[in-house]
């Protein structure tokens, strides 16, 4: 996305009245950044990252909504818009000046509706993480309750013993009973590892088919060896698809990010760099 060709550009970040004035801006301790009283529901559901928390701090270490605004406007009444860069909390315009371009590159993985800010490659494979992490601690308790089974004792069984659960260990009983008599049942509990564990492979599948790291792609599957050549070639293709659209995705960023880095310093003198016979010209 080329920024500059938007009429309207903001990003807010949070800030404490004392940066605010470090960066020699005059502002209040009472400033109010809130710019609409009433509470929109769909900004509420598009809050995913908590950003309309409430700072109940006092004094010049109160964090406010700082606004980063772009826009096109004829401020100055000579019917011609000009772009101005303005800082403002809440309603309260602290600094405006005209600038040449916005200088802000737009970059992400994976974009999303009404979002400046999409999504990472991590945010798309996080939940099967916690997932993996479920099944292993469920897979571990089916083989713990395999190995120690539970059980159901009587009155006749002496308790100190049998929670003393050790390999070949004793268990007394009371007098006059015996041990046919049924004083320990032991519970029958499924064993259910093998299969729990295996599920795994669902989401590792599931993992690579979000993020386009293939263990074909990648060189790093022991088996690969066993498959047929089209069938990897193939699964090699769909995982470049899938790195290549997020390159895609990134490229006009890198080139609009090199070329505000080069607005930025137009007083920087050229550099020539001498190899061979030519002259590369460095910026």
């Amino acid at each position: 996305m080329d920024l500059n060709e938007c009429p309207y550009f903001e990003y807010k970040c949070q800030k404490t009245i004392d940066e605010l004035r470090k960066m020699g801006l005059d502002i209040d301790e009472d400033v109010s950044d809130d710019d609409d009283a009433q509470v929109n529901p769909e900004d509420t559901a598009r809050d995913r990252f908590g950003e309309t928390n409430v700072d109940t701090t006092k004094g010049v270490m109160r964090l406010v909504w700082a606004r980063m605004i772009w826009v096109m406007a004829d401020a100055e009444g000579d019917d011609l818009s000009r772009l101005y860069y303005v800082i403002a909390v809440g309603k309260t315009i602290l600094f405006a000046e005209p600038v040449g371009r916005i200088p802000v590159a737009s970059m992400t993985a994976q974009p999303l509706p009404h979002r400046h800010i999409g999504m990472s490659v991590a945010e798309t494979v996080t939940d099967l993480q916690d997932i993996k992490q479920a099944i292993k601690r469920g897979g571990l308790d089916n083989l713990y309750l395999a190995n120690k089974r539970r059980h159901v004792i009587s009155n006749k069984v002496n308790l100190e013993d049998f929670l003393d659960s050790r390999p070949g260990g004793l268990v007394r009983m009371v007098d006059d009973s015996m041990p046919a008599e049924g004083h320990v049942l032991p519970l029958v509990h499924p064993f259910a590892f093998d299969t729990i564990i295996g599920s795994l492979e669902y989401f590792d599948q599931d993992r690579q088919n979000r993020t386009g790291a293939s263990r074909y792609f990648s060189g790093t599957d022991a088996g690969a060896i066993n498959k047929t050549a089209s069938g990897t070639m193939a699964l090699q293709n769909m995982a470049s698809m899938r790195i290549e659209h997020i390159a895609r995705m990134m490229a006009p960023a890198v080139e609009s990010l090199f070329s505000v880095r080069g607005r930025s310093s137009p007083n920087t003198q050229t550099k020539l760099l001498r190899s061979s016979s030519r002259q590369v010209d460095l910026g």
